[in-house]
């Protein structure tokens, strides 16, 4: 811990917010920001450094938040402020704990050094300042923190569900480019999105089929349907072409043998849905 022990200089701080996705209920990144701003103008703090996540899960580390507690640790922050404890982490008190016993063998160190300057973290949404509540701060972080990966956890079950059902369903669940040989369209009998035939697809699959049991090489058939230009199922091209984008200049990709057998051996062309039991 290297803290400035110039009780004349400013507090210096670091900021951070994180949206993995917007939806009604979140709080944008900027409305989060202007927060964490205001605190910091009304607080006559010196914004030394403002990390954003934008579109990363909060259940995995982020190099961001990694930072944010580094430069606390090694004195080139004195405080880290985040919008709230689920943004700033949902990974649970298990990995977010190392928080507490920093903040915590800071005080001690600069309770030692009398003139010293105590690394302090902040909360805005939960109220939660190690300064101003050095008794509970810790234990109301450790529950918000248990909170935010328990949440985290039932979204993920509920997603898992609604995609498993969706399945049962015939519907198509959004996840990367629809399948070769289909596209999305709209469900005719109720709400979402379900996988229809892809006619350009459908006669290439017919014909790539045909030249296989007439007895050519996978060898053969990969390498000219590369030459042709035939777009592989997950290509930059194929991607820009399902969502009605402009395809110029785009990679249509290279078929590989392996590849090519994935593609009609996917559980899609098989008509296979598959289930995980556990």
């Amino acid at each position: 811990m290297t803290n400035n022990t110039d009780p004349t200089r400013r507090l210096r701080v670091v900021t951070y917010s994180r949206l993995s996705r917007a939806t009604l209920a979140s709080t944008s990144l900027v409305g989060q920001s202007d927060d964490l701003d205001y605190l910091s103008e009304r607080e006559d703090w010196d914004v030394v450094a403002a990390f954003v996540d934008e579109g990363l899960s909060g259940g995995k580390r982020r190099a961001a938040a990694d930072e944010c507690l580094r430069m606390l640790a090694d004195g080139e922050a004195d405080i880290l402020a985040a919008y709230a404890v689920d943004r700033f982490s949902r990974q649970g008190v298990g990995e977010d704990a190392a928080v507490v016993p920093l903040v915590r063998r800071g005080v001690a160190e600069a309770a030692r050094r009398r003139d010293g300057i105590a690394p302090r973290v902040i909360f805005v949404r939960e109220g939660i300042d190690s300064a101003t509540d050095p008794t509970n701060w810790g234990m109301r972080f450790a529950l918000a923190s248990e909170l935010a990966y328990n949440e985290r956890q039932l979204m993920v079950s509920r997603r898992k569900g609604s995609i498993r059902r969706m399945q049962a369903a015939g519907r198509y669940t959004g996840r990367g480019p629809a399948p070769w040989g289909y596209r999305s369209a709209p469900n005719p009998t109720g709400a979402g999105r379900i996988l229809g035939p892809d006619p350009t697809d459908t006669e290439l699959i017919r014909d790539t089929t045909r030249r296989l049991l007439s007895g050519e090489s996978a060898t053969q058939v990969s390498r000219s349907m590369t030459s042709r230009g035939v777009p592989t199922p997950r290509s930059e091209f194929r991607k820009a072409l399902l969502k009605g984008q402009s395809t110029d200049g785009l990679p249509t990709g290279t078929w590989s043998v392996s590849g090519l057998v994935q593609a009609l051996m996917s559980e899609h062309l098989l008509g296979r849905i598959p289930y995980k039991t556990n």
